[in-house]
C-alpha cells in the first residue's frame, strides 16, 4: 500500500471513530476536529456511507441551510461477546453501539480445560447458528489472563493448564468470521472508551479488583501491551518478600493481600463470621470491629497500589472496579483520597494537575468488553 492509501486508511478511521464518538455529527464539524478538508471528509464518509456502516440520520438544528447528521448505522451486523472467567462462560450478542442484544450465562469449572473449551465451541456454535441470516462482524473473547497477538492464551494466574492453549485457533475452526482474544482488563480499558466512561481522558489506568486483580493502562489513545503482551501485572507485585504466599506460589504479591479470600480470613479471626463477602460487607456495615479492621487495612494496600502506579504510568486518571468499594462508599472516599493526596507536592513531589478517580459500577462496561475488542479491530480495518 503507497502512503496515499496510508493517509486515507488512516482519514477514514479517524472520521469513523469520530462519528462512534459523537453519535451524531455533520461533516463540517468532523473536518474541524479532525482537521481535515471539507471536501476529503465529504468523499470518505460517502464511502462510509456507501459500505453501510455509517448513515444519515437527519439534520442539525439551526436557520438557514440545515446540515445532514451522521451516525453509526447500529444495524450495520452483530459481534458475538465470550467472557471466560473463573465460574462461568458469559455469551453474549451486541449491535455496532454495543447494546447487548441477548446475554446467557453458562456455569463453567475453569480449572477443567477440557470441559470449558467444549462448552466454548457449543456456546459459540450455537450463538452463530441463531444469527446466521444476519451479518456477523466477528467474535470477541476475553479471557483472565495474559494473551498473546494471535490469540494464544500466555498464561492464566492460578490456572497453569490453561498456558499455551490456542483460544482463537480453536474457535477458528468454527467459524470463518473474524475473531480477537485479549485480557479482560485490556477488554475494560477499550469499554472505558468507546462507552464514554473516559471521556476526554487520553491516559488511564484500570484497575479490577473483582475478580483477582487486573490492571490496563490506555497511553494516548492506545492500550499499553508492552514487549511480551505481559505488561500491567499488578496484582503480582510483591509488596513484602515474606509477606503471604498468593495463588501463583510467589510471597508477598499484591494480589494475595486484597483477595477476597484474604479478606475473610481477616474478618473470621478466631471464629467464623462471614461465610462470603455479602456478609463480611453487612458486619461492616453493622459495625464489627474485624470487619471494619480487615476492610480499613485492604484499602491500606489499595492505596499503596494506586501510589505505585501513579509513580508508574503517571496517568490523568484511575478507574477502579470493586465489588465492595462499591457497596462501602465510605471506603471508596478513603482510596479517592489518597489519589488526590498525589496531585499535591507532598513529599517533594512534582504537582500533577491532571489526576482523578472514579469507581466503575456500571455493569455495561463489563458486559460490553468483549464487543470491544471486535469493535477497535473494525475501526482499524475499515481504511
Amino acid at each position: 500500500m503507497n502512503s496515499t492509501n496510508n493517509v486515507k486508511s488512516a482519514n477514514k478511521e479517524t472520521i469513523l471513530r469520530m462519528v462512534y464518538k459523537y453519535h451524531s455529527v455533520t461533516k463540517s464539524s468532523l473536518a474541524s476536529s479532525a482537521s481535515l478538508t471539507v471536501a476529503t471528509v465529504n468523499n470518505l464518509m460517502s464511502e462510509l456511507c456507501a459500505d453501510g456502516i455509517c448513515e444519515e440520520t437527519g439534520f442539525a438544528s439551526g436557520k438557514g441551510r440545515r446540515s445532514v447528521l451522521y451516525s453509526i448505522n447500529r444495524k450495520y451486523g452483530f459481534i458475538v461477546g465470550l467472557r471466560l472467567t473463573r465460574a462461568s462462560l458469559i455469551l453474549s450478542t451486541h449491535d455496532l453501539s454495543l447494546a447487548a442484544i441477548d446475554v446467557k450465562v453458562i456455569p463453567n469449572d475453569i480449572s477443567d480445560v477440557v470441559s470449558s473449551l467444549r462448552k466454548i465451541e457449543e456456546v459459540i456454535t450455537e450463538r452463530l447458528s441463531t444469527l446466521k441470516e444476519h451479518r456477523i462482524l466477528g467474535i470477541g473473547v476475553t479471557v483472565p489472563g495474559r494473551t498473546s497477538a494471535d490469540g494464544t492464551i500466555i498464561q492464566i494466574p492460578d490456572y497453569s493448564q490453561w498456558n499455551s492453549i490456542q483460544l482463537r485457533k480453536i474457535i477458528s475452526g468454527l467459524t470463518d468470521v473474524p475473531i480477537v482474544v485479549d485480557n479482560d482488563t485490556n477488554a475494560l480499558v477499550l469499554a472505558s472508551e468507546l462507552t464514554g466512561l473516559s471521556s476526554g481522558v487520553r491516559s488511564f489506568v484500570y484497575l479490577n479488583f473483582d475478580d483477582g486483580v487486573g490492571a490496563g493502562f490506555m497511553n494516548k489513545g492506545h492500550v499499553f501491551y508492552g514487549s511480551n503482551s505481559q505488561s500491567c501485572e499488578v496484582g503480582h507485585i510483591t509488596i513484602d518478600p515474606n509477606g503471604p504466599v498468593c495463588k501463583c506460589g510467589r510471597k508477598g504479591c499484591f494480589q494475595a493481600y486484597v483477595s477476597d479470600a484474604e479478606i475473610l480470613r481477616r474478618v473470621n479471626g478466631n471464629r467464623a463470621r462471614a461465610e462470603n463477602m455479602d456478609q463480611a460487607i453487612r458486619l461492616y456495615r453493622e459495625g464489627d470491629p474485624f470487619a471494619r479492621e480487615s476492610f480499613s487495612a485492604m484499602v491500606s494496600y489499595i492505596n499503596m497500589a494506586i501510589r505505585n502506579v501513579i509513580m508508574m504510568f503517571d496517568p490523568e486518571l484511575i478507574i477502579l472496579r470493586n465489588r465492595w468499594l462499591t457497596a462501602l462508599p465510605d471506603l471508596f472516599g478513603a482510596v479517592s483520597g489518597a489519589v488526590l493526596r498525589c496531585k499535591t507536592d507532598e513529599n517533594n513531589l512534582p504537582i500533577r494537575g491532571k489526576l482523578d478517580i472514579l469507581l466503575d459500577g456500571d455493569h455495561k462496561t463489563v458486559e460490553a468488553s468483549p464487543a470491544c475488542i471486535m469493535m477497535e479491530r473494525l475501526f482499524s480495518s475499515v481504511g
